[in-house]
């Protein structure tokens, strides 16, 4: 999630790469342990729909870049912290890119696997690691691509620290048409970015005060 004390063309105006790392990243700090993630992973969150996508251009670039991201989000339903995510990011002139971000405690040396649909699983290496998160990326080629297009989810798996797979699902319900179409508008992306960030810190503290009073009986009750 993008810090909202700051325009949109600010945020995005240091490039897409450190934009990524906010939309994608920010906010799965708070979500601790990786079983808490396991646990979301289960199933799709509900946003899980046709507008699942969007796509995110950056409007400081020169127009012969053209840089943007498509991206989907998979969201904790009852804290709303970010679980795991994937971002299609396109650029004139230069290879298309898919990266994926998963929580952290995960076994690094075999990568995460993406599959997409029925289709043999892919493996992919892990690029950079987060406190909050790690990622992984791979060129996508014109075939890949094409399934993404045609296909109805992806799925991105990982191993926990117990060698145990988790997978996250994400749907491509609205794929094609978020790629192939204009970018959501900055100032409705910025508002968008506030409502979700203070849902976030609301659900904080109703959970921090629900412990508290959990605390507090419990004492009573020693």
């Amino acid at each position: 999630m993008f810090r909202t004390n700051e325009t949109f063309g600010r945020r995005m105006g240091r490039g897409l790469t450190v934009a990524l790392s906010a939309v994608l990243l920010a906010g799965a700090a708070g979500s601790g342990a990786f079983a808490q993630d396991k646990e979301a992973a289960k199933a799709p969150a509900a946003d899980s729909n046709d507008s699942a996508w969007i796509k995110i251009c950056n409007p400081d670039e020169p127009a012969e870049k053209n840089q943007c991201l498509v991206t989907q989000e998979l969201r904790d339903g009852n804290t709303k912290q970010l679980v795991a995510a994937a971002s299609i990011r396109t650029t004139k002139g230069e290879k298309t890119l898919l990266i994926m971000s998963v929580p952290i405690g995960v076994l690094l040396p075999p990568g995460l696997r993406l599959q997409i649909d029925d289709a043999k699983p892919v493996a992919v290496a892990y690029t950079i690691c987060f406190p909050s998160s790690c990622v992984a990326r791979m060129e996508l080629d014109d075939a890949t691509l094409g399934k993404l297009k045609a296909g109805n989810k992806m799925v991105v798996s990982v191993l926990d620290a117990e060698q145990k797979a988790v997978g996250f699902p994400l749907t491509l319900a609205g794929f094609t048409k978020a790629l192939e179409g204009p970018p959501i508008d900055p100032a409705v992306f910025a508002k968008a970015q506030q409502q979700l960030g203070d849902e976030i810190q609301k659900r904080a503290e109703e959970m921090r005060k629900e412990q508290e009073e959990a605390q507090k009986k419990e004492g009573a009750a020693k």
